[in-house]
């Protein structure tokens, strides 16, 4: 056992010198960073043919799969669908592995052109699962919230993207 426990903290020292974060232990930078104080932040809205839809009131495990994702969403459109985690696939395993081997990794954990536009049918099918009403129209609004020493909701608001449930 002691020589177990051994092997385990040399190879945590290792993860930690190369930067490799793993469970249970993380690197101490993740919680040492200072954040930048933030004027506005983006809010989300899902408007429905009967008004705006709280995903609160379900679950938050319902309303993180509804909301968590559309930056990245929005991410993919602006940066030519080229998945913001394809640079560290390529800086951690580009000289280590064969070709054939990073283009398996990259087609099976990035997302390209066709995940992207797949992306609103599988958002409206979601939330349909979710919602009592089945057919309906959904339109998914981004709006700034500004708070300096008040809230204050932006008067412009952009549509993300249209989807209808089944």
């Amino acid at each position: 056992m002691f020589w177990v426990v051994v092997l385990f903290i040399i190879a945590q020292v290792f993860f930690i010198c190369k930067g490799i974060e793993n469970t249970p232990f993380f690197l101490y930078n993740m919680f040492s960073t200072v954040h930048t104080k933030k004027e506005k932040i983006p809010i989300y809205l899902i408007k429905t043919t009967n008004g705006y839809f709280n995903p609160f009131n379900n679950s938050n495990r319902a309303a993180e799969m509804l909301l968590n994702n559309i930056e990245l969403y929005q991410y993919m459109q602006q940066h030519q669908y080229v998945d913001p985690i394809f640079k560290t696939i390529q800086n951690r395993f580009g000289n280590k592995i064969t070709q054939q081997q990073l283009h398996t990794i990259i087609a099976n954990l990035c997302n390209d052109s066709v995940a992207t536009a797949a992306y609103t049918t599988w958002w409206g099918n979601y939330f349909g699962s979710i919602q009592v009403d089945k057919k309906q129209k959904i339109e998914l609004i981004k709006t700034t919230v500004t708070y300096n020493n008040m809230l204050q909701k932006s008067n412009i608001d952009s549509t993300i993207f249209y989807s209808y449930t089944k």
